[in-house]
């Protein structure tokens, strides 16, 4: 469209030499600054390469999925020098559109994402084209966290201390509460915080529509909160962001990035893994097979693992992996020829529309 209007917009007069000198230096500064958006040492460097030429070793754990968690998981258990890391991710770095919130939705429905669609239940978007919500997971560095609403919000007290009343202890929310604290950066008047995940206001266009809003739920008698916190989740805020100077901030940036400098943890990038190998009694992960697709070598490749698979490939993709794997409903698997390891039923998964 921009050479389309270019070509009948022709100057009528001609330039001595410096206004096209001037342009062309404009052009080059817009182009390279465009550029800096989203810069490659954001983000890890991918060891496809070696790992087609040298072949790979045993690693002590695998993480799939460079997402919200996996990048996480994989920083920290670097940590112990002793252990090798590798970590498989489905896709690449983000695009450039990832880095501006206002963009982030123009990434739906391309490669970098998954378009998943649910069933029809009868309840939940019944407006929408055959009554299926539209579920997109991403496939990208960063996961999902990188093409999300960038809105850090922390579960409600009742979610956690469900799972501790099932009988799983350490999962209750004031068990989990440090840990939401160490993850992020220290926000504000918050100076406990101490982790790399940066978290900062939106910057309000109107505030004076924020004040109505307030003004109004005040006058109803709800209660408006500074921000969301332990105990306050009924009532009115602001929400806070994963950005830092007007850029998204994902997980795989605060943690993996700084991590991947060690020697003993390495990212393998566009690596979808299709199926993890177990022993003889279907007990224990050996190894783990991917597809591997680096500069249009297209190769299937097995890493072995000492200790463990952590499978971080997001709330589809994990449980599509265990299945391909043997690992799932047999009424389900059987149908598709996929030999049952293990019967091990799994529905009703629940998602919070926005």
């Amino acid at each position: 469209m921009a050479t389309a209007l270019a070509s009948q917009h022709q100057c009528t007069s001609q330039s001595v030499g410096v206004m096209n000198t001037m342009v062309s230096m404009l052009t080059e500064y817009l182009l390279a600054a465009q550029c800096n958006i989203s810069r490659a040492e954001d983000y890890p460097s991918d060891y496809a390469g070696e790992a087609l030429r040298h072949g790979l070793d045993t690693y002590d754990f695998v993480v799939v999925g460079a997402g919200s968690a996996g990048s996480v998981v994989a920083s920290r258990l670097s940590e112990n020098r002793k252990w090798k890391i590798l970590v498989l991710e489905a896709g690449d770095n983000p695009p450039q559109e990832s880095e501006v919130p206002a963009m982030s939705m123009a990434i739906l429905h391309s490669r970098y994402v998954y378009d998943y669609y649910t069933e029809p239940n009868g309840r939940s978007c019944r407006a929408f084209k055959n009554a299926q919500c539209y579920w997109p997971r991403a496939k990208m560095m960063g996961g999902s966290g990188a093409v999300n609403a960038l809105m850090y919000l922390r579960g409600n007290r009742r979610d956690y201390d469900v799972w501790l009343e099932m009988g799983n202890p350490g999962w209750g929310y004031d068990d989990v509460w440090p840990y939401f604290e160490k993850s992020v950066s220290p926000t504000q008047n918050n100076s406990s915080s101490q982790g790399y995940i940066e978290v900062n206001e939106f910057q309000r266009v109107n505030k004076e529509a924020f004040e109505m809003v307030y003004t109004a739920a005040k006058e109803v008698g709800q209660p408006v909160f500074e921000n969301f916190g332990k105990d306050n989740y009924r009532g009115y805020s602001s929400v806070l962001g994963t950005v830092k100077d007007g850029r998204r901030t994902p997980t795989a940036k605060g943690y993996l990035t700084p991590a991947s400098k060690q020697p003993n943890l390495q990212v393998i990038k566009n690596a979808q893994v299709v199926k993890l190998n177990f022993d003889g009694r279907g007990q224990r992960v050996k190894s783990l097979t991917f597809l591997l697709n680096h500069k249009l070598q297209k190769r299937r490749l097995t890493v072995k693992i000492r200790k463990e698979a952590i499978l971080s490939a997001g709330s589809i993709d994990t449980p599509k992996l265990l299945m391909l794997s043997g690992l799932g409903p047999q009424e389900v698997l059987q149908p598709l020829h996929i030999p049952v390891l293990h019967d091990l039923p799994g529905n009703v998964i629940m998602d919070l529309g926005l």
